[in-house]
């Protein structure tokens, strides 16, 4: 289990996802609730150490960018906090580029909406 998965939703959180339920199915409620968890636990631990970048590539409804995250409280990069990343997506890419103990990772991102 990872720490993320600790995180508490509120009713309506939770509802937020599961209503969804007869639509997606009950694996994609899973996944909805990891996500929120991951990313309360990113909102409430990590802040930009850069602006976010973001562009439009050369083909149709691509994007990729990057976000440079910090924790909050000015130490070091965690474990917990490199698994949160890794579950708190934009897209259909997501690649946590730091380790455990940097001041800062990036999280690099990519959305093919064109599908």
């Amino acid at each position: 289990m990872y720490a993320f998965e600790t995180v508490e939703l509120t009713p309506a959180e939770i509802e937020e996802s599961t209503h969804y339920e007869k639509s997606f199915g009950a694996e994609w409620v899973k996944g909805a609730l990891l996500w929120k968890r991951a990313d309360k636990y990113v909102k409430t631990n990590l802040e930009h150490a850069a602006e976010p970048t973001s562009r439009t590539r050369g083909w149709r409804c691509y994007q990729e960018g990057e976000i440079v995250w910090k924790r909050k409280d000015g130490q070091p990069i965690t474990q917990d906090d490199i698994d949160a990343l890794n579950h708190h997506t934009h897209g259909q890419g997501n690649t946590i580029v730091g380790n455990v103990g940097d001041m800062t990772v990036e999280q690099r991102w990519f959305c093919d909406s064109s599908d």
